[in-house]
């Protein structure tokens, strides 16, 4: 518990960079571009080998619904237009010239709103299994299982910030209020601990490898891509003048990711599961059933 109250502070801290440095037009474009990176780096380094470890690799269709429930949200619920204002579509298909052409054009829907909820709500998911895993990871005493805790403590604990960084400049992006966003952060900040505990109440039963968990990682991680793919990085490149920022941005996000992918990872997951299977046993063998 010791461990998942720090990493929420550290959820927290990533989470007020944006409000005290409260960023300008150009400024968002940054953080955009390292939320998409994080977002990115979160679906390929994290959740997809996770995924894969309680289905089998056999995360390729619930990765797809998760792309495809992002593209039609965006599609039919906050449609969003990169076409010139210049140029439609006459009713025989041909396009015709009807004013001068702009770069940009943006729908009056707020389609950034109806991405930002999606991307929170599957981050959410990421950060309550963060918290199983830390659950997972310290149900060793020996010199060995210590070793294993502190590795998986560190890797959540150093991309978490970034976690609520992303979670902020979503909200932000989305025209949030303050308070709302200080209210959606402490509670996303929360699941770090709900999920520690959840592991501790279920004797570790949360933590065993099952479909449902390895299904769920793998959806959000298509809603990670999607996001990042067909919303955040198009807006970015409109911003030309900054492409060398925005792209540094964007690989600062991935190489965290990547980073954190190795510490704690690897063997360490099925190590935690070993732990996990152990706490569940030895909790079924302390019940009047076992």
């Amino acid at each position: 518990m010791l461990y998942a109250l720090i990493v929420a502070v550290l959820s927290l801290g990533g989470a007020v960079v944006p409000l005290w440095f409260r960023p300008g037009h150009a400024t968002l474009q940054v953080y955009l571009s390292l939320a998409a990176g994080a977002l990115l780096g979160a679906a390929l380094f994290h959740l997809l080998p996770e995924s894969s470890e309680h289905i089998h690799g056999s995360f390729g269709l619930p990765t797809v619904i998760g792309i495809g429930v992002v593209f039609l949200l965006q599609r039919y619920l906050a449609p969003h237009s990169h076409e010139p204002l210049g140029v439609l579509a006459s009713e025989h298909g041909r396009e015709q010239d009807i004013a001068p052409a702009e770069p940009h054009h943006h729908d009056a829907r707020p389609r950034p709103l109806v991405t930002g909820v999606v991307a929170i709500l599957a981050l959410s998911i990421h950060s309550f299994f963060d918290g199983v895993a830390l659950g997972a990871a310290t149900g060793g005493t020996t010199a060995d299982g210590e070793a294993l805790a502190f590795a998986v403590f560190l890797s959540v604990l150093i991309h978490k910030p970034m976690d609520g960084l992303s979670v902020s400049v979503l909200l932000l992006n989305a025209g949030a209020s303050v308070k709302n966003l200080c209210l959606i952060q402490g509670l996303y900040a929360a699941l770090v601990p709900l999920g520690a505990l959840a592991f501790t109440a279920t004797r570790g039963a949360v933590a065993e490898s099952s479909a449902l968990v390895g299904y769920t990682l793998a959806f959000s991680a298509g809603t990670f891509l999607a996001i990042a793919l067909t919303d955040l990085l198009p807006e970015l490149h409109f911003h030309s003048h900054d492409r060398h920022k925005l792209s540094a941005a964007l690989l600062t996000g991935l190489l965290v990711m990547w980073l954190t992918s190795w510490i704690g990872h690897g063997d360490s997951h099925g190590q935690a599961n070993d732990h996990a299977h152990a706490a569940g046993t030895r909790g079924s063998a302390s019940s009047p059933d076992g």
